[in-house]
């Protein structure tokens, strides 16, 4: 009964994971990107193929696994913002799968380990980029699948977003598609960042904002930091 149990369970956390949720605009929107990135990588651009399989192309929604995937390929954008041809993502990306037989590397766990010196160094091939620049852009990768939590399978189950300067700052503010049906919350809580700013601008302040629900004003301020950059690169 329990096993059965723990397989109802890791089976609903997976259709949680992967339910079309978000528009390339909201995906945009709470990881602080150019919309036009996410519909580059998540819908193609016409000739070019997109860099990542999402949810629901016809309806054109992204899952939550979908919306990890392109907080980590947004380490490359980072690395390089001036210059992140698509062709290449995507060749890099496909020997990524190729080398360790996973269909979504960029969330599962591979670039924990080996493959993300990989994945760094067959871009860095591919771009004509030093070992020095490979060795920060398999840093910066790093600093980005960091932020994802993991279940006990080694899937992503929530995901510690950046309100400051990128890939810096404390991780205050969550996605966990489990709460609040994927929209982004102070971390391990149910209280929306939406919901905090809007009451700072009401006139709350910081300060009752953390009384009234029990949280540090720490906490409070990155929601509210967060709400006012949402969207912006």
């Amino acid at each position: 009964m329990e096993a059965l149990r723990a397989r109802e369970h890791t089976h609903s956390l997976e259709a949680l994971v992967d339910r079309p949720t978000y528009t390339p605009n909201v995906a945009a929107r709470h990881l602080r990107l150019p919309v036009s990135t996410v519909r580059w990588w998540a819908l193609g651009n016409g000739t070019h193929l997109p860099v990542i399989r999402i949810a629901a192309p016809h309806e054109q929604l992204l899952s939550f696994r979908n919306l990890v995937e392109v907080h980590v390929l947004s380490a490359i954008m980072c690395h390089d913002r001036d210059h992140v041809p698509l062709a290449i993502v995507r060749a890099a990306l496909a020997l990524l799968q190729e080398r360790f037989e996973s269909a979504h590397p960029l969330c599962d766990g591979t670039l924990l380990g080996p493959g993300r010196e990989f994945f760094a160094a067959r871009f860095g091939a591919l771009t004509n980029t030093s070992r020095h620049g490979q060795v920060a852009l398999a840093a910066m990768v790093g600093a980005y699948v960091e932020r994802i939590e993991r279940d006990a399978s080694g899937g992503p189950a929530r995901l510690l977003l950046f309100t400051r300067g990128k890939p810096e700052g404390p991780s205050h503010v969550m996605i966990d598609p489990a709460v609040r049906g994927g929209e982004p919350c102070i971390t391990g809580t149910s209280l929306t960042t939406a919901s905090v700013a809007a009451c700072f601008a009401g006139g709350d302040s910081v300060f009752e904002l953390a009384r009234l629900h029990g949280r540090t004003a720490e906490e409070i301020e990155e929601a509210i930091r967060y709400e006012s950059h949402a969207g912006q690169p």
